[in-house]
């Protein structure tokens, strides 16, 4: 809902907002104070799934209004008594404030004005309320006003005196109305019979700065007030801050606060104070009441004077040094007016600056101790005063003079200065002077250099030279030099008649400069390099600080170097063999070159990284290590056929510069042929296989020989064929082959009739030879052919019978291995396929019920036992023979032996028959038979009838001239049920004709009839016997 109205919690106090989720469903409506009008609040249910309701529910709040009266508030406040005091003469005045809670507008009016008591001899009161006068019982309303608002009710009237403070004198009723309801306020005016007095506002001063040496006071002034009661009096509270009051008619000084000063007085500010200042006072009547304190003014306006410039010295300073001069409070002051008071605020100026009798001035700097002049040090800008007085800018008011170089005396420079005051007054310029005092300064020895080559015995001159700028008047400079430091064993200082310079000797100058010291360099090697020796100076007063440096340089000469080399080298036919020759320096660093002078050679080269060196000329160049050798590496290669000592040599020489060594000479000799070595070989393979391709080895420690040894037989291996690998060619005795040529061997191998090939071991002899023809010794290479076991093979057999019949077949195989034992040698039968078909018995009649059936060794015959009346293919047993030996191969190929039993037919059996019937009335004749392996077919007859006639099923005439038989009806043949071979099911006999008997034939018939199967068994004679009834 609108927060203006109400805010919604739980029923535990939880604040509710839009958008809360809360979990109970009782709510609370908080409403706001003087807060009315229509709200609503609007939500929504979630149930436990998150779900919300599709509407929105509404709860609609209408707060009522209900009115609360206007409030009423007076200013001044009333008293304890309900009163508000008003003075004698004067106004009172009374301020109504009404506030309305409800925000409504409202109206007031006053009433029942009234004077208790009222003389005759007062004056008529009044009373202004919004400019209406107001008499006894007088209404006014004001409307429209706003919720709050207030009105002043201003009384006047001259009160009688004796009344009493809280006695009333007038009253006031206000009622205030919002438009609903009302409130009635009242307020009481009493007397006041003791009002304070009123002090009177005292004029302001206004006067001019002062200085010590002149002051002028300030106007006098005179504090006054009024009292009902009397002349009230005077009492100063607060004294001013910059100055002082005085009394004017005792001239002291007033020093103490709340004194009574009844008569007039003045003021004196502190001596160039400008500003303002103040002072309160009041006044008190006789009852001791007070007015209220007011505050008395002061304005000291500013009187410009000049100040005073002063300089305080003297100012000394040593030769050649620089001297601060001090503003503001040492050296150069400026000064109020009187010449006393310091003032801080005037600035200086420079206006003038000599340096009388001397052809160089001196310099003035402006002082700036955060910056560094290339002369002195703390120095700012150089004061030019070229165009003018140049102000100091540093807030102290310092500045530098720096006297001119090496000019000393009494007040050498005068400077100039004066200060200016705010008022941009000048005071008297002041000129003071600077004395320089001399100051001895310390000569100055120069350094110098001097170079000569090493091993040089003519003595080089080191003049020493030394400079002195002191310029004394009183005293004339003699100059001396001091051997301070020698330098290195390899240099000698001596004079000019060839004695020795020794540290610490003095040597008198002539106009500065010594010349009769001289340097010689020692000879040898490494007599050179860069060395000094050292001297100071002395003067009539001091020492040289610093010592001077003459430096000697002896540059070195180059020394003739060596060549050397490790000679004799052993080369290695085709091998690169490096060598390495050298130079030796007797005096390094220097760079280095050798160069190749001459060679000889029966064959091969000599090289280097750039190729082969054909002639003479340089090799290489380059700087020597720190013992002074430069070395390159050479490449002999020495050919092949190569032998012998001295076959090479190659002579060269070092040089630096033009510097040559002597000559050295390499010499190159042959290592000796080492011969080659033939390895042993071994082989193997398996009987009736041929080896797998191997090389003949052999090795030669000679690297030229490597990759070019031959292979010569010497020897042939027997029991099988040695030939060369791939091309099926024989080896040959005595034919050179490569070590990369590859040799297979095949031994003799098992024959076409079955007899065992060749296994065990054989060998051969062969010789390894280099390229110089060197062989090395008869080496054997073995071949190990491996025994394999060859399959036994089982003889084809086959059970071939007839129904109800016994076999027995044996099993016979041949074995190539002719070392292996036949009786150990053994039959698995791996299977019976139909072992319902009859029954697989051994030798012994045990009987094979499981398979695979491992026999007994040397068991070779087995029985087989058909089921009973079964006939025909009844399936197979197959068989492996294994010889015994344990490893592979020793099993043959599996045997299959097929199984083939001939049906023995059994002849079908007719019975015989009687019917009856009548003269000439056919009859169905069914003639009785069964077989018990086969279908009936047909029927014939063979002796007919003579009383009658036979026809057939399809109505033939069955006669031995056209057709003696008829068929039968045959049942389906079905094969053999193999799982019912013990049981015989006999098949019976579906044969049917027709006997007509003649109409005469009373007696009776017979006739004979053979069965035959569908297998063309014929059953015995059967007789039939049809009878005819004679007498029906």
């Amino acid at each position: 809902p609108d927060s203006k109205i109400a805010t919604v919690t739980t029923s535990t106090g939880q604040t509710v907002s839009a958008g809360s989720i809360v979990s109970s469903l009782n709510l609370n409506f908080n409403l706001v104070k003087y807060a009315f009008g229509q709200t609503t609040l609007t939500y929504k249910i979630i149930d436990l799934s998150n779900v919300q309701s599709t509407n929105t529910g509404v709860v609609t709040l209408n707060v009522l209004f209900a009115n609360i009266n206007p409030v009423c508030k007076f200013t001044p406040p009333l008293n304890p008594y309900g009163l508000v005091s008003g003075a004698r003469d004067g106004n009172t005045a009374i301020a109504l404030s009404v506030t309305d809670p409800d925000n409504q507008n409202f109206t007031y009016r006053i009433f029942n004005y009234s004077i208790t008591p009222k003389a005759a001899s007062e004056p008529q009161a009044t009373t202004a309320v919004q400019g209406t006068t107001l008499t006894s019982a007088s209404n006014v309303y004001v409307t429209t006003q706003s919720a709050s608002s207030a009105v002043a009710v201003n009384w006047t009237g001259n009160l009688v005196s004796g009344k009493g403070s809280n006695t009333t004198y007038a009253s006031f009723t206000f009622i205030v109305s919002d438009g609903v309801a009302n409130s009635t306020c009242y307020v009481n005016i009493a007397v006041d019979e003791n009002p304070p007095p009123k002090a009177d506002q005292v004029a302001p001063i206004t006067m001019n700065e002062c200085n010590k040496s002149l002051c002028v006071q300030s106007d006098t002034r005179q504090l006054n007030g009024s009292d009902q009661q009397g002349i009230p009096t005077p009492i100063i509270t607060r004294l001013p801050s910059h100055g002082v009051l005085y009394d004017s008619a005792t001239g002291k000084a007033i020093t103490t606060s709340n004194a009574v000063q009844s008569g007039p007085f003045y003021y004196v500010p502190q001596p160039y104070y400008v500003g303002t200042d103040s002072y309160d006072y009041l006044v008190q009547n006789l009852q001791g009441s007070v007015s209220s304190t007011l505050t008395g003014a002061i304005n000291v306006v500013h009187v410009p004077y000049p100040p005073v410039a002063q300089f305080i010295g003297p100012l000394v300073t040593p030769e050649d040094t620089p001297i601060t001069i001090n503003g503001k409070t040492i050296n150069i002051l400026g000064y109020k007016n009187d010449g006393v008071t310091v003032d801080n605020t005037v600035k200086y100026f420079i206006s003038g600056f000599v340096t009388p009798n001397q052809p160089v001035a001196g310099t003035l700097y402006q002082f700036d101790a955060s910056s560094t002049n290339k002369n002195i040090s703390n120095a700012g800008a150089v004061i030019n005063l070229a165009s003018g007085a140049v102000q100091l800018t540093n807030a102290n008011a310092q500045f530098i003079y720096m006297p001119p170089y090496n000019v000393y005396g009494p007040a050498l420079s005068n400077v100039t200065f004066f200060v200016q005051s705010t008022d941009n007054l000048n005071s008297v310029p002041i000129t003071f002077s600077i004395d320089v005092t001399f100051v001895p300064k310390p000569p100055v020895p120069l350094s110098s250099s001097i170079t000569f080559s090493q091993n040089t015995a003519t003595p080089t001159a080191a003049p020493l030279s030394i400079v002195d700028i002191n310029k004394n008047k009183d005293t004339p400079t003699v100059l001396t030099a001091v051997i301070r430091s020698l330098p290195d064993s390899f240099v000698t200082l001596v004079y000019a008649n060839g004695s020795a310079v020794s540290s610490g000797d003095t040597i008198q100058a002539i106009n500065g400069v010594v010349n009769n010291v001289s340097a010689i360099s020692q000879s040898g090697a490494y007599k050179y390099g860069n060395t000094s020796f050292t001297f100071a100076a002395t003067n009539n007063w001091l020492k040289s600080t610093a010592d001077a440096v003459v430096s000697i340089s002896v540059t070195p000469v180059v020394l003739k170097p060596t060549a050397f080399a490790n000679t004799p080298i052993v080369a290695t036919r085709t091998v690169p063999i490096s060598f390495t020759i050298s130079g030796s320096d007797p005096q390094p660093p220097n760079t280095m070159s050798l160069f190749s002078y001459s060679y000889n050679k029966l064959g091969g080269d000599f090289s280097n990284a750039a190729g082969n060196i054909s002639a003479a000329g340089l090799l290489a160049t380059g700087s020597e290590t720190a013992a002074g050798v430069f070395s390159t590496s050479l490449t002999f290669t020495a050919p092949a056929l190569a032998e012998g000592d001295n076959y090479a040599n190659f002579t060269f020489y070092s040089q630096i510069s033009n510097v040559q060594s002597d000559l050295f000479t390499v010499v190159v000799n042959i290592a000796p042929n080492n011969g080659p070595t033939a390895q042993p070989v071994a082989v193997t393979c398996k009987e009736d296989s041929q080896t797998a391709p191997f090389t003949l080895n052999g090795a030669d420690v000679d690297l030229a020989d490597q990759g070019h040894l031959n292979v010569f037989l010497r020897s042939l291996p027997t029991n099988g064929v040695l030939s060369v690998a791939g091309s099926g060619t024989a080896a040959a005795i005595d034919t050179a082959y490569s070590l990369s040529t590859q040799f297979v061997f095949t031994p003799t191998a098992i024959s076409s009739s079955g007899k065992e090939g060749f296994f065990g071991t054989v060998t051969f002899n062969f010789q390894v030879q280099d390229l110089l023809a060197a062989r090395s010794s008869t080496t054997v290479a073995t071949i190990v052919v491996e025994h394999v076991n060859h399959q036994p093979i089982a003889q084809p057999v086959s059970i071939n019978d007839v129904q109800n019949q016994q076999s027995t077949f044996t099993v016979t195989f041949t074995d190539p291995d002719t070392n292996d034992d036949p009786t150990v040698a053994f039959v698995q039968i791996l299977s019976v396929t139909n072992p319902k078909a009859g029954k697989l018995l051994t030798s012994d009649l045990n009987n094979i019920t499981t398979t695979p059936f491992t026999g007994q060794p040397n068991e070779l015959n087995f029985v087989f036992i058909p089921a009973q009346d079964v006939f025909g293919y009844l399936g197979n047993v197959t068989f492996i023979v294994n010889d015994g030996q344990g490893a592979n191969n020793s099993a043959s190929p599996i045997v299959t032996v097929p199984i083939q039993y001939t049906q023995i037919y059994y002849a079908p059996i007719g019975g015989n028959v009687n019917v009856t019937t009548k003269q000439g009335v056919p009859v169905t004749v069914s003639f009785p038979g069964n077989d018990a392996d086969s279908p009936i077919a047909y029927v014939t007859i063979t002796n007919f009838p003579t009383g009658g006639v036979i026809t057939g099923p399809n109505g033939q005439v069955i006669n031995s001239t056209t057709n003696s038989s008829f068929s039968c009806v045959v049942p389906q043949i079905q094969a053999p049920d193999l799982t019912k071979l013990n049981t015989i099911t006999p098949y019976t006999a579906d044969c049917r004709a027709t006997y007509t008997p003649d109409s005469s034939n009373r007696a009776g018939d017979s006739f004979q009839y053979i069965i035959t199967d569908t297998n063309g068994v014929q059953s015995v004679v059967v007789f039939n016997l049809v009878k005819s009834g004679a007498c029906i």
